[in-house]
């Protein structure tokens, strides 16, 4: 258990732009379809009995602990606050993103994160204020599932991560090894104020969960695990695509 909570702080701090979050765009559509529309079968779940016992005991956490945690933050903490919270932790998590793009060969993604990140952390005062976004450098989000990915490695079985959600092996593998690098990062040159640091671990988690809308019921429907299950692996190869479509352009 010891161990697993390790890997929950880090992957926790890791993923900035969870796949979970498209589910909100998705569910919409979802709504609309019908069983039949998808295609719930086409999905490699070896694990399915053990992932929707997962999946039930992340709905009980969310809603019983998660959620009221999080529910407690934005009713104390201002708006304001809150957003300058998530740019700042936003901010560190384009390290991240610096690396992956350069391991892609994605030049302009490469520049324009670390481009960000200097601009950002000192004329945005450490990320609190997007100025970099401000004059035209946009985000380039990349992270280790989307490198492997480049290199050709398939995304393997289906995973339900206590608490972290809907994965596959190789995005899970992209987690962690996300999660190490961003826990070099030294949080204001305080000795060992990194990601994994209880303060900046909790603040991070609550507000990783403040960004996502996705509830669990929302789908409204008796097969939800199968259509989560079938949401995040259309979000992951949408995206996947649209970052290829975007290297295609820019050569």
């Amino acid at each position: 258990m010891g161990v697993w909570l390790f890997v929950s702080i880090h992957c926790l701090a890791a993923e900035r732009e969870n796949p979970i979050e498209s589910l909100d765009f998705w569910g919409n559509e979802a709504r609309e379809a019908t069983i039949k529309d998808i295609n719930f079968i086409d999905a490699y779940d070896p694990l399915e009995p053990a992932n929707r016992i997962l999946y039930k005991f992340n709905r009980q956490f969310d809603e019983n602990v998660y959620l009221p945690v999080v529910s407690t933050y934005e009713y104390l903490i201002p708006e304001f606050i809150q957003d300058r919270v998530s740019k700042v932790l936003d901010n560190v998590s384009e390290v991240a993103n610096i690396v992956n793009n350069g391991l892609q060969f994605n030049l302009k993604g490469t520049l324009y994160s670390s481009g960000r990140l200097l601009i950002n952390t000192t004329a945005g005062i450490l990320g609190a204020f997007d100025v970099a976004s401000y004059i035209g450098m946009q985000r380039h989000n990349a992270d280790f599932g989307h490198t492997l990915a480049f290199y050709g490695v398939n995304d393997g079985a289906y995973i339900v991560l206590p608490i972290l959600g809907p994965t596959n092996l190789r995005d899970m593998a992209g987690l962690i090894v996300d999660s190490f690098l961003l826990n070099q990062v030294n949080w204001l040159t305080i000795p060992r104020t990194t990601v994994s640091h209880p303060a900046v671990f909790a603040l991070n988690a609550i507000d990783r969960r403040h960004q996502i809308p996705f509830r669990y019921g929302s789908l409204d429907s008796p097969f939800e695990y199968d259509m989560v299950r079938y949401l995040y692996r259309q979000s992951r190869m949408l995206k996947l695509e649209v970052n290829a479509l975007s290297e295609q352009r820019e050569h």
